[in-house]
């Protein structure tokens, strides 16, 4: 709407604060109509990731109207951020990211309240009774398995969810709930690796993550100084570990013990520090390690493991089978690494010293890919993460795209509109339930409300038909005429794990239940699946017991033991198979039995108030079998006609 065109963005134009507040929220009124705008008002979001489109995004929603939001983010500012996350600044260096984007923007709107959380998405006190109190969610993420988690949580609490992702100049937002699409049908065809540079810098989970940081590595020591690196604040400090001789020559072996003892000893403490602070319930803290504590580590037979301390040019161009060729497959220990690191840097300044500040990584110079194997195995060790082979890391390092400010933007904006359509939508489906409930004629879908969940009625809302758009962001060039492609939503994949079929709720007094209570009463009994297999986590917790082996089973089962001590905690997701019921499908490698097992998820709430139900519990929404992919076809005979006994 013409409206937000004249958005008073500039404080300069207004001469107050308040004034500027006054005048934006007249705009809002006048391009969004009453209704919508009341909505707005009193709608609570929630945003997952304060990174580089959350700070856009969060930026976005205060400026749009929004007064009452919840940000979670588990990492603190790098100066490697400050460049394209517009809500930092130097000195904010080392603080939360959710807490300092809630401080930013408080600065230009000081009455919206703003909650940030610093931790994982994924902690416990972020489940499903969390997530019930809010209207919609907003991805912001750029680790897939936190995304899928989110998808997953906002399925159980049916939650519209508006996601996001950006990829150097490419970009897409999806609107996911109810009657489209969820973030798992679409099949991800994309196969080219990209990460986070927030991640490599900060908070590695993959070896791919510690080899493009070995990368970069490598090119700040060895590349040209006024690159745009990622690494690039560390190159004064770099600096200071330098050693020379009485002459002013390097000391090549000493600079090298230098860089590495503060690489992966000093920064690691430091960054131990973080996330002490920020209290990760998931990742372990990261394990400083010095240059004598490489050494000093042996291998799983007490051998200290050695290496050629210089890094050797003929080690690529063995032929496949050779000692040489097979050796590269082999990971190296700690140790290993730790000589090949010091190694590769004492090489290049004694030996290419003139190359050195016009090196340009290359998986061809046997010396680089030394350094960057060796370096990224021994974050990969302060990490808690599994070494790769020389082999396997030359074929990764390379790939890496950058993120762009721009690209963030554009997707926060799309995922803002989004976010408008969407609430259109819930204002339909508030507006039917209130005629419904007048009309004495409310329908429930089978599901009970829930005390926590904030929308007034329960009924999923439909967007097949909105407003909203999938929206997929490309690089523009002369041969295509749109930078933004929109599409109409999908429904679901009728195939689909996450989606297909909504999780059942239970709800039982506490989670001091046992498990055998638990399955014998509750799953069994009111659920009836006559043979339960139960999964949490994708750990499995309880497994049906035959005749012939009920007693080894009760020790796996662990009747006895509470809910809480197999970690199961108030709105968490549980998955139940059904080994009674089952459809053959094509044997695999991992499903030789060709077996397909009905299953459905469970959300499991605990609430005292249910004491005073008949059994101690209360059913809120039955379970619904996922669907059982499709029954493979009868071998036709020579002829085309059905076998014998293949029916009509």
């Amino acid at each position: 709407p013409h409206a937000f065109l004249r958005l008073p963005f500039s404080p300069h134009r207004t001469g107050s604060q308040a004034l500027m507040t006054s005048r934006r929220e007249a705009h809002l009124k006048e391009a969004l109509g009453d209704d919508l705008y009341a909505r707005v008002k009193r709608s609570r979001l929630l945003v997952v990731g304060a990174g580089g489109i959350g700070c856009e995004l969060l930026k976005n929603l205060v400026l749009a109207g929004f007064d009452d939001i919840d940000i979670i983010d588990l990492d603190t500012i790098d100066v490697s951020n400050l460049n394209r996350q517009f809500l930092f600044r130097k000195h904010h260096v080392g603080q939360p990211k959710s807490t300092v984007a809630k401080e930013s923007v408080a600065s230009f709107s000081p009455h919206t309240r703003i909650q940030a959380h610093l931790g994982n998405i994924m902690e416990p006190r972020f489940a499903c009774r969390y997530f019930s109190q809010f209207d919609v969610v907003l991805n912001a993420l750029d680790n897939a398995k936190a995304r899928s988690y989110v998808n997953s949580i906002c399925i159980a609490t049916e939650r519209p969810l508006i996601e996001s992702g950006t990829t150097g100049f490419k970009g897409q937002v999806r609107v996911i709930g109810g009657d489209v699409e969820c973030y798992e049908c679409q099949v991800q065809t994309n196969t080219e690796q990209t990460f986070a540079v927030c991640t490599i810098r900060s908070t590695p989970d993959r070896p791919e993550h510690c080899v493009q940081w070995a990368k970069y590595l490598y090119e700040l020591m060895f590349g040209d100084p006024n690159d745009d690196n990622l690494l690039a604040d560390l190159k004064h400090e770099l600096k200071q570990e330098e050693h020379s001789d009485h002459n002013g020559k390097l000391v090549a072996d000493r600079f090298a013990e230098n860089i590495f003892n503060k690489l992966f000893k000093k920064d690691i403490e430091q960054n131990r520090e973080l996330q002490d602070m920020a209290k990760n319930f998931f990742r372990p803290p990261p394990i400083p390690l010095s240059l004598d504590g490489a050494m000093r580590l042996t291998d799983g037979n007490g051998n200290i493991h050695g290496a050629n301390g210089n890094a050797s040019s003929s080690s690529s161009t063995t032929n496949a089978g050779t000692p040489a060729a097979i050796a590269e497959q082999k990971v190296w220990s700690v140790h290993e690494c730790a000589q090949k690191f010091i190694g590769a840097i004492t090489t290049m300044y004694n030996e290419r010293g003139d190359e050195v500040g016009t090196l340009q990584f290359s998986k061809e110079d046997p010396i680089a890919v030394d350094f960057v194997a060796a370096a990224s195995n021994l974050r990969s060790h302060n990490f808690h993460i599994a070494k790769k082979s020389r082999w396997d890391v030359q074929s990764i390092a390379g790939r890496i795209v950058p993120a762009i400010a721009t690209t963030n933007a554009i997707v926060a904006g799309l995922q803002t509109v989004n976010l408008y359509h969407v609430l259109e939508q819930v204002m339909l489906q508030e507006k039917k339930e209130e005629k419904q409930a007048a009309n004495g004629t409310t329908h429930t879908n089978g599901v009970a409300p829930h005390s926590d969940d904030k929308r007034s009625g329960t009924q999923q809302i439909s967007l097949i038909n909105s407003k909203c758009r999938n929206a997929w962001l490309q690089l523009w060039d002369s041969k295509q005429s749109k930078l933004v492609i929109g599409e109409r939503l999908s429904a679901p994949r009728p195939d689909c794990v996450a989606c297909s079929s909504p999780p059942a709720r239970v709800t039982i007094t506490d989670m001091d239940w046992t498990i055998g209570d638990f399955v014998a009463t509750v799953i069994q009994g009111a659920l009836q699946v006559k043979e339960p297999v139960v999964y949490f986590n994708n750990d499995p917790i309880w497994q049906h017991q035959y005749d012939d082996e009920e007693d080894d089973m009760d020790d796996d089962n662990c009747p006895e033991m509470s809910l809480s001590g197999r970690g199961l905690y108030d709105g968490c997701i549980i998955d139940i198979n059904d080994l009674s019921d089952w459809t053959p499908v094509e044997p695999t490698d991992d499903n030789p039995m060709g077996k397909e097992y009905k299953s459905f998820n469970c959300v499991v709430f605990a609430d005292v108030s249910v004491g005073s139900c008949p059994k101690g519990f209360r059913i809120d929404r039955p379970p619904k079998f996922k669907p059982p992919p499709p029954t493979p076809a009868p071998p036709a005979a020579e002829n085309g006609s059905t076998p014998a006994g293949g029916g009509k």
